[in-house]
């Protein structure tokens, strides 16, 4: 049978786990917002960059 101690070492566990994975999920998700973010500001720069070259080329 489990006793009050086992009982305390599987929250402590279960505890330790879960902060665990949280704080994976958020390393994780900055790591992509991150990378989304500068997807987006390159593809900006890419549009700004090939509409000004559409401005130079119709003058």
């Amino acid at each position: 049978m489990l006793d009050r101690f086992d009982m305390l070492m599987f929250a402590v566990a279960g505890y330790v786990a879960i902060v665990t994975l949280v704080r994976l999920m958020i390393t994780r998700r900055d790591e992509v917002v991150s990378y989304l973010r500068t997807d987006l500001e390159r593809q900006a720069a890419a549009a700004a960059a090939e509409e000004h070259d559409d401005e130079r080329d119709a003058a």
